[in-house]
Formats: C-alpha cells, sequence, structure tokens
C-alpha cells in the first residue's frame, strides 16, 4: 500500500494510505479554465479528489515517487507542444 502526502498551503499536512491515484493535467482537459486534478483511492476501493497544493506519493517503504505541484496549471492547448529539449537526429 502506498501513501499520499497532502501539504495544505497553510503548512498543514495529512497522510493517507493509497492503493493508486489519478492525476489528470489542466492542459487534458477541454474546459480553457481547467484545474488539475488528483485522484486517489482507499483499500476499499472509495475515490477521493485533491486539490493539494502540493502533493507526494510515496511507496511502501517511504520514498517518494511522484510529486505533484497543483498550483501551477498549464492553459488547455489542442496543439501538442514541441518537447522543451529538441532532439537532434543523428
Amino acid at each position: 500500500m502506498m501513501s499520499i502526502k497532502i501539504v495544505e498551503e497553510s503548512g498543514e499536512e495529512f497522510v493517507h494510505a493509497t492503493s493508486g491515484v489519478n492525476y489528470v493535467p489542466a492542459r487534458a482537459k477541454p474546459e480553457t479554465d481547467a484545474k488539475s486534478s488528483l485522484f486517489f483511492y482507499d483499500s476499499e476501493g472509495r475515490t477521493y479528489e485533491t486539490f493539494g497544493p502540493i502533493v507526494f506519493l510515496m511507496n511502501d517503504q517511504g520514498r517518494t515517487v511522484a510529486r505533484y505541484d497543483l498550483r501551477h496549471d498549464a492553459p488547455y492547448s489542442p496543439e501538442p507542444k514541441p518537447p522543451a529539449h529538441p532532439v537532434k537526429e543523428a
């Protein structure tokens, strides 16, 4: 079982056991004012949504395997963005 740590703007922290997460970035949503969404699941399959703004996902050894910053939503763009670091062809 993994753990999810939610850090609120106030500095409050919450840790929950989770069987998994689903992150949906704002740019994947068709609404122009969309925000990123992060859902996590308990051992009985119930779904919860968190708005973070900072969320860490830890494996069963307590190591961070993912970090989500929900404060920085990218606007929706139907066109694919070029890679940040262009790859040179050989």
